[in-house]
């Protein structure tokens, strides 16, 4: 028998996919297959200024390179490009 393991990233409105996630995939296994685990975590973007990260690991790699202080990261833009345009206006 063959062991995967497969990694999803999905954009949904259910504010708990695991079960509708295990039961769409054991309605699909044979008899003797299985679903070992399930792991889920819930990924909330972060920006540095008005560019996003999916990860805060990303955004502090991205600050060490540019030699910004990791204060930027914040959960909303804090640069958004429209209010930069209103600005200039």
């Amino acid at each position: 028998m063959n062991t995967y393991e497969i990694v999803l990233r999905l954009n949904t409105y259910s504010e708990d996919p695991t079960d509708w996630i295990i039961d769409a995939i054991c309605d699909n296994l044979e008899d003797d297959e299985s679903l070992a685990s399930i792991h889920m975590k819930t990924i909330r973007p972060v920006y540095v200024r008005d560019i996003m990260f999916s990860t805060r690991e990303d955004a502090l790699l991205y600050c060490q390179a540019q030699d910004l202080s990791p204060t930027l990261i914040h959960h909303k833009a804090t640069n958004p490009k429209d209010e930069q345009e209103s600005k200039r206006n």
